[in-house]
């Protein structure tokens, strides 16, 4: 381990120890990019290597909650890329580890859903209007109609449903087992928005 990352993760890790930042943004940033650049150097080394364990969870979310809060969301948006880049580690996380293909296809879809439709964390949060869901359950109806309806046709598959939330071009459906799997993965990401907006209302009622 290099000594430049040995300073950087005893730097940050003193901090998270604290409950408030024990650092200038300055200095947490250097550090945090040392942090990012080791990240991406293992990941290219092989794939579905896991998240060395010198970083651990509770280090990576508290940078991440830090750097939320800056007006740069490039270095946010960096971070949520690099943590959904290898969909194999992340599969295999003791969170997943056994779990039942569906569920693995469902984790799948929603890194897939971050890394390639670039529809971040922080994205999901200015969707305060249900449509999240609303975009699961039109996968999930669809999925509905194939079952029920053996020889259906592709071309009624890809109509838009009238209470499709987005644009026309983002309803991609499929076969009933991947739009069931989209909905799913929709699912959480409302479920995780729901999550961030609550934890963020209950921090600012302690600040008050």
């Amino acid at each position: 381990m290099s000594q430049s990352l040995t300073i950087a993760i005893a730097a940050m890790r003193d901090a998270v120890e604290h409950d408030s930042p024990t650092m200038f943004w300055g200095e947490a940033m250097t550090h945090v990019a040392v942090l990012l650049e080791h990240i991406n150097q293992q990941r290219n080394v092989s794939v579905g290597t896991a998240m060395p364990p010198e970083i651990n969870n509770h280090l990576l979310a508290w940078i991440v909650d830090q750097v939320d809060t800056i007006e740069d969301d490039s270095v946010i948006r960096d971070i949520y890329r690099l943590i959904a880049a290898d969909q194999a580690s992340f599969i295999a996380t003791e969170y997943a580890q056994g779990a039942p293909a569906s569920l693995q296809s469902v984790l799948a879809e929603r890194i897939r859903q971050i890394q390639v439709e670039c529809f971040y964390p922080e994205h999901d949060d200015e969707n305060t209007d249900g449509s999240l869901a609303m975009a699961a359950a039109c996968y999930a109806e669809e999925a509905f109609y194939q079952a029920k309806i053996v020889d259906r046709l592709s071309a009624i598959s890809q109509v838009t449903p009238v209470l499709w939330p987005w644009t026309p071009d983002i309803w991609k459906p499929t076969d009933q087992r991947q739009n069931l799997v989209k909905a799913g993965a929709l699912i959480l990401a409302e479920i995780d928005r729901l999550d961030r907006a609550a934890a963020l209302a209950q921090k600012e009622q302690h600040h008050v």
